[in-house]
């Protein structure tokens, strides 16, 4: 399952699925960026950018944890391994 994201409006019933988050990257100065595109009201669409700054990632880890905590650890335990291209050797 992908990270989906919905709307509703304020005084609507029900949430409204619109799709997968398209894009995970991460900025320069140290933030986590996640970039959607939401059905607007008016029939078009609107491009969307979530940006949670380092101070975040401790809610974010700590909502994981709460979710899943096995998942979460898995999921950090992984992602700890990971090495950026641009540091791997030839032979990892």
């Amino acid at each position: 399952m992908a990270i989906e994201f919905k709307r509703k409006g304020r005084t609507a019933k029900d949430w409204y699925s619109y799709g997968p988050a398209y894009a995970f990257g991460f900025a320069p100065d140290r933030s986590l960026n996640v970039a959607l595109d939401l059905a607007s009201k008016g029939g078009g669409v609107t491009e969307v950018m979530i940006q949670a700054d380092a101070e975040s990632f401790r809610e974010i880890a700590l909502a994981m944890i709460v979710a899943d905590r096995e998942a979460a650890i898995s999921a950090f335990g992984e992602a700890l391994q990971w090495k950026p291209r641009h540091l791997r050797t030839k032979t990892n």
